[in-house]
């Protein structure tokens, strides 16, 4: 499984984002780019134990929604544009009217935090929704998330 912690997969997703502009459209939701990476940054600093979300696991979210997520399936397009997957409400960018900083600005602070990330053995012991995750489960995480979104972007 591919994972923010091998090298090839790091090189591919910063590969991706740097496809991303800030005039990219994307094919379902409701954020533009820029908010987009302001999103993948707070992920990122929820990994980093920065930011610490209320424990919303379940039983079903911490195994059947985990593995799935794990083994990055996901609705189609098609259906996505219908009905996006809904974020924390803390981290729902749009509907919080959070801030962002500009384009560029957004895209370091995602390069920095992700690879504070790579360099990191220290990671919260819970995820909000999935519960228990080690360091590789983290990574696979953090890897599944920001493919979800770029593909939302179409890179």
């Amino acid at each position: 499984m591919k994972t923010i912690f091998d090298s090839v997969e790091k090189e591919e997703i910063l590969k991706r984002l740097n496809q991303l502009s800030n005039d990219s459209v994307g094919l379902f939701g409701v954020m533009n780019p820029s908010q987009m990476l302001h999103h993948l940054t707070m992920a990122n600093q929820i990994a980093l134990g920065e930011i610490i979300l209320p424990d919303k696991s379940r039983l079903v979210s911490r195994t059947v929604f985990r593995w799935m997520t794990f083994l990055n399936m996901r609705p189609s397009i098609k259906k996505l544009n219908k009905k996006p997957l809904r974020t924390f409400k803390e981290m729902d960018i749009v509907r919080n009217k959070l801030s962002v900083e500009s384009f560029e600005k957004e895209k370091e602070l995602f390069v920095q935090k992700f690879n504070q990330l790579r360099n990191t053995n220290s990671f919260p012991t819970k995820h909000p929704l999935f519960g228990r995750m080690n360091k590789t489960q983290w990574g696979r995480w953090v890897y599944v998330h920001c493919d979800y979104h770029f593909v939302q972007f179409g890179v």
